[in-house]
């Protein structure tokens, strides 16, 4: 007997076969959803910055107008006299 795969499946008996056919399906179906992750994970993060650089310009005004209600004479208001943001 020699070490090769099909020698070694020849000598195979049927639960052992069995148990190769099944692990080859977990590996085949392990890669799948791996590939399935990694799509679903470049989406989301195409997403994720999208969405934050959208909320960037709304919480900049949001913390600009709480600064200038909450704290009207204070130095930082003072000297913050503009708000730097796009419109969306």
């Amino acid at each position: 007997m020699q070490f090769t795969i099909t020698d070694l499946y020849a000598h195979m008996g049927l639960f052992a076969r069995l148990i190769v056919f099944v692990l080859g399906i977990m590996s085949v179906l392990s890669l799948v959803v791996m590939a399935e992750r990694l799509v679903v994970f470049n989406k989301s993060r195409s997403e994720s910055r999208n969405f934050a650089e959208r909320m960037a310009a709304v919480l900049s005004k949001a913390a600009y107008d709480l600064l200038h209600q909450r704290y009207p004479d204070t130095t930082w208001s003072k000297n913050t006299k503009y708000w730097y943001g796009a419109n969306y």
